[in-house]
This record gives C-alpha cells, sequence and structure tokens, in this order.
C-alpha cells in the first residue's frame, strides 16, 4: 500500500482536553493550517456531541503544530503521500460527526489508504498505534508465532 516511493508523515495529536484533535501533517510543518488531515466541524458548538447529528465539516482545522506541549508528534514512515488526495476529497463534501465522522476517523482512514493500517477508536489510541509502529513493533512481527503456537 506504500507504494514505490513511500515517505513520512507527521501525526499531531493535540491532548489538552479529553476529546483533542488528530491531523496529518508533513514532518516538521510549522503552519498551524497546512495538513493533508485535519478535519473538524464548520461551524463547531453543542451540536457535536448528537450522536445523530451530521453538519458540515472542513479539512481546514487548525492542525495544533505550534501548540507546544499540548501536543504530542509522531513521525510515521513508509505512508503513500495519496492521503493528500484523501483530504482534498474530505474539502469538498466531509460530514462531520464526533462518533462516526470526526478528525481521528479521518486520519486513521488516511493512514490505513496510505500503508499504515489503523483504527481510529480515540485520538490517544491513534498516537500509541503509530509511536508503536515507529518503534518497529507490528502484529506481522509475532504471526509467525501466533499461528504456529495453536497447532
Amino acid at each position: 500500500m506504500a507504494g514505490f516511493q513511500p515517505s513520512e508523515v507527521q501525526l499531531n495529536t493535540e491532548n489538552s482536553d479529553a476529546i483533542g484533535h488528530s491531523a496529518l501533517t508533513k514532518v516538521r510543518e510549522t503552519n498551524p493550517h497546512n495538513s493533508f488531515v485535519s478535519d473538524g466541524p464548520d461551524p463547531g458548538g453543542k451540536w457535536i456531541f448528537n450522536p445523530f447529528k451530521f453538519n458540515k465539516g472542513t479539512n481546514d482545522w487548525k492542525n495544533n503544530v505550534d501548540a507546544g506541549g499540548d501536543v504530542s508528534k509522531v513521525t510515521v514512515k513508509g505512508i503513500n503521500l495519496r492521503i493528500a488526495k484523501y483530504g482534498a476529497g474530505l474539502d469538498k463534501s466531509v460530514k462531520y460527526n464526533l462518533y462516526c465522522s470526526s478528525c481521528v476517523n479521518h486520519t486513521a482512514r488516511a493512514l490505513t489508504i496510505a500503508g499504515a493500517p489503523s483504527i481510529g477508536i480515540h485520538l490517544f489510541i491513534l498516537n500509541a498505534q503509530m509511536y508503536m509502529r515507529s518503534i518497529g513493533a507490528r502484529p506481522s512481527l509475532f504471526s509467525y508465532h501466533l499461528h504456529n503456537s495453536y497447532r
């Protein structure tokens, strides 16, 4: 899935509150509005807590590269940069919902499409998945052991 010219992206996980925000940018990005994927509600408000309400979203949400200690940054290597096309598609017609179509859902989908399978349940879980991947822990490393231990 990563293709013939794998690259790298940066996963920014803002952790100043329980909801936070997840975004994908270029590595060492400094512009807070230059992102591959940074989805959010347009406009925000208390409606986002309603699980049955889908409103207009935007892919031009602040990516928190300048949030200082409130953001965790993980470099994800071996990524196909087709995630830029995924983010461009979000600009056109994304419907935002905190539970089904949020920043972490779209960030995880983009990573999966680009070669880093991930699950977008919560942004802290996604951050941990990509951190574990960056230090070399992958399920495929253990598949031989798991497959042969049940014979």
